[in-house]
């Protein structure tokens, strides 16, 4: 993969560096057709290899490697500016990227937000987590409503439309992502509960928790059902 990306990177260079010394020396901007042959190609082959590289990010993003994805897709970005003047084809780079750069951006967001909740629950000690809890309870709430953004009724969703596994893919993420929400919640509660020293703040962060349990079971029974329904993974 990284000769690969290295040889993206190299094709861009050569049109950047032969388009670009073509502005210096004409003080305009040519169409493709007036670029030098090399120029021409080294665009054309880019344009390929970005195609191929997206199709990658997309392929393993419908594998449930959101991670990779985004990573992949990032490259196609930075590498899609470069020859955005210059591209003949570029609308059709740029209609792909709109396509499934939500989906791909939105899923690793909320991965990285739940674990970023998780990881505190063992990083920090039960005083510790109490009191951020205390204090950004709100964030819990946001938390919901965040999950919804790859939601089936979101823009991420309806952007995929004319890629129904790539569609798929995104309510397996949302599902999958809401009950991991919900069972991060749980036994964070129960982290604090078997505290062996409690304080005000830890009876406090019980007390959101607990008051937060009956819509998470609604919340879980429905997204059960929805999983059901659709007979996601």
């Amino acid at each position: 993969m990284n000769k690969y990306l290295k040889k993206i990177g190299e094709i861009a260079l050569v049109a950047g560096l032969v388009t670009g010394s073509y502005f210096v020396g004409l003080n305009q901007n040519p169409n493709f057709e007036e670029l030098p042959k090399k120029a021409q190609q080294a665009i054309v082959e880019t344009h390929q290899d970005l195609d191929t590289l997206l199709t990658q990010a997309v392929d393993q993003y419908k594998v449930g490697n959101a991670g990779k994805a985004l990573e992949l897709y990032r490259q196609v970005e930075q590498e899609a500016e470069l020859l955005e003047r210059i591209d003949p084809n570029h609308e059709e780079t740029e209609a792909r990227i709109f396509q499934y750069g939500t989906a791909i951006i939105d899923t690793e967001k909320i991965d990285r937000y739940i674990e970023g909740f998780y990881s505190r629950t063992i990083r920090d000690t039960p005083a510790e987590f109490a009191d951020t809890l205390c204090v950004a309870q709100r964030w819990l709430g946001d938390m919901d409503g965040h999950l919804e953004i790859i939601g089936p009724k979101s823009g991420a969703y309806h952007r995929l439309a004319g890629d129904k596994t790539a569609q798929t893919a995104l309510l397996n993420y949302y599902v999958n992502s809401s009950l991991r929400w919900y069972n991060v919640q749980e036994q964070t509660s129960e982290m604090l509960k078997s505290s062996p020293s409690k304080s005000e703040r830890i009876e406090y962060a019980i007390e959101i928790l607990d008051g937060r349990m009956e819509q998470i079971q609604k919340d879980r029974e429905w997204i059960n059902k929805f999983k059901q329904e659709r007979k996601l993974k």
